[in-house]
């Protein structure tokens, strides 16, 4: 949390994959306590919270939790919380999301509903410079979020709070990716 993550990535490498997954566990659930719930206690959509938790994250570029899932949430979560988490990334930001972005592009390209990836993808690439590549990945991911019945098919969810939840959600990345591409 100081700002320097080397001393925890150290000492995340010489754990055993058990204890070193938690930790990630733990650092993903302690961001969506940060983030919080609105006055309906719906989770808000706030992404400065992950920039805050950075440092942590950071630490696990060059450590893997032995969960393949896990490690690209890691990489997801922290390329996304450096570049849409902070209004000026500073130039350390950029590089550790520039060398975070293969990977996720890797992912991107493993998953069929990966909406969530092309937008982490095309907010790099825009805070980046390259906006021909950040329309690129705002067009995949608006496509492939048109194509994710997850999000609109609420007949699954078994509460009235969580078809709430999902259709907020719907609507708010509907409107995000939909200003993400005009802006690019």
């Amino acid at each position: 949390d100081s700002g320097q993550h080397m001393p925890l990535a150290t000492w995340l490498n010489r754990l055993d994959e058990i204890p070193r997954r938690h930790f990630a566990q733990l650092t993903l659930r302690q961001i969506a306590l940060d983030i919080g719930v609105d006055k309906d206690g719906d989770q808000r959509f706030d992404d400065r919270p992950i920039y805050r938790w950075r440092h942590r994250l950071m630490a696990f570029e060059e450590v893997t939790t032995g969960d393949r899932e896990l490690d690209h949430e890691i990489d997801n979560t922290l390329a996304y919380g450096l570049v849409a988490g902070s209004e000026n990334p500073t130039a350390m930001d950029l590089t550790v999301a520039s060398s975070v972005l293969p990977r996720v592009i890797k992912q991107a390209g493993e998953m069929k509903s990966a909406h969530a990836l092309h937008d982490t993808i095309g907010c790099v690439y825009f805070a980046l410079g390259d906006y021909t590549k950040s329309v690129t990945a705002f067009e995949l991911a608006t496509t492939r979020f048109a194509a994710d019945t997850t999000l609109t098919s609420t007949n699954w969810l078994t509460s009235e709070a969580d078809r709430r939840q999902m259709t907020k959600m719907h609507t708010h990345l509907q409107s995000l990716y939909r200003r993400r591409l005009e802006a690019a």
